[in-house]
């Protein structure tokens, strides 16, 4: 048991510093329609689509952080950072302040006068990929050009090599699911050829009940094999590769218990890191209804990191009673890779489960009948 005086608990909850990771949200607008994309159905119903970050209220959302302490800025989000008007202005208020950049796109506009922006000073770029094949790329990312997205990405290391730079360290980032996943040994390979560092994989987070048979999930086997040959390919080719955890012969459908460890226990969103939406801030990804206003541009961003609502989320977690949302935390990184619960948003979890039951349903009887 840890015990807390008065002066731990307003330290700790109340004058917090700032964090060392801001991610920020451009804007809510996309030039491609990814059949997996959640962002596209909140922002549409939010009435937020087309949004963006002006570079005047960027500079104002740093001014409010503590930059002794913030060490690095993703821009990122459920949209394409490179679609905001101001992009360039933004990219050298970063380089100005010292202020180290990673960046996630889905590589269309990734043009080479923004390549050379991101020359030295942006840390990582990561790629949203779809497949090491045209037809499965852009079935998945549709309305982007997969010999457009190899080329830009080319032409970015080797503006890295003639430049002589390290930086950015270029990933691309499939999302796995069944109709790829036997490409991913392929795509280690094309990484490779375009003169990529790394491949970031993480599993498909169904949002839509046309995806549910996508889903690794019912093709555990198959997912397994070629998680493996990837690693492989990827110690043979020098290629980073951050994978999901293979899949075991354990597996649940309990409903009520859908798949989320103890997260909150080692929660990064209430102390080191900050999602700031174009409207807002995020505490993290399951939390985004606040009782305070959480506007980045009317209030200062350190006055809103130590309020009231923030002292009383972080004294609930540190004395161990976390609120109900921080039980069911969706930080994929603590999922339990064995529980259906881990693949589905909680509108479709019912349905994926009820297809899990039809499919162990149907071995069954295939069992039974090769016995007789």
């Amino acid at each position: 048991m840890i015990y807390f005086n008065n002066n731990h608990i307003n330290i700790l909850t109340k004058h917090v510093p700032g964090p060392e990771r801001l991610n920020i949200e451009l804007t809510t607008s996309c030039n491609i329609k990814c059949i997996m994309c959640r962002g596209k159905n909140s922002y549409v119903k939010d009435n937020n689509a087309g949004k963006f970050l002006r570079v005047e209220d960027f500079v104002t959302v740093l001014n409010g952080t503590d930059l002794n302490r913030l060490k690095l800025v993703n821009l990122a989000g459920n949209a394409e950072s490179l679609l905001n008007p101001d992009i360039v202005p933004i990219l050298n208020v970063c380089r100005e302040n010292n202020i180290i950049v990673e960046l996630i796109t889905n590589g269309t506009l990734l043009t080479p006068q923004i390549s050379k922006l991101l020359l030295g000073f942006c840390s990582e770029i990561h790629i949203s990929f779809g497949g090491s094949t045209k037809q499965t790329f852009e079935s998945i990312r549709q309305g982007a050009e997969f010999e457009l997205v190899c080329e830009n990405i080319r032409t970015l290391s080797d503006l890295k090599k003639s430049t002589n730079n390290q930086y950015p360290h270029i990933w691309l980032n499939p999302i796995l699911m069944k109709r790829s996943i036997q490409e991913l040994p392929d795509i280690i390979k094309l990484a490779m050829d375009l003169g990529c560092q790394g491949v970031a994989c993480s599993h498909l987070i169904v949002s839509s009940p046309e995806l549910i048979e996508e889903s690794l999930y019912f093709h555990k086997t198959e997912c397994n094999t070629f998680l493996q040959k990837a690693e492989v390919l990827a110690k043979e080719y020098d290629i980073k590769l951050i994978i999901p955890r293979y899949f075991t012969a354990e597996s649940s459908c309990d409903e009520g218990n859908n798949g989320h460890k103890e997260a909150w226990k080692n929660c990064r969103f209430l102390w080191n890191h900050a999602i700031l939406g174009v409207e807002g801030i995020e505490p993290c990804g399951s939390y985004k209804n606040m009782d305070f206003d959480g506007n980045i541009v009317r209030n200062r961003f350190m006055d809103i990191w130590n309020n009231d609502w923030y002292a009383n989320m972080r004294y609930m977690l540190l004395t161990g009673n976390p609120p109900d949302i921080c039980k069911v935390c969706k930080d994929p990184s603590v999922k339990d890779v064995n529980n259906i619960g881990s693949y589905f948003t909680d509108e479709f979890l019912p349905e994926a489960i009820a297809y899990a039951q039809t499919l162990e349903t149907t071995h069954l009887s295939k069992d039974l009948e090769l016995s007789c």
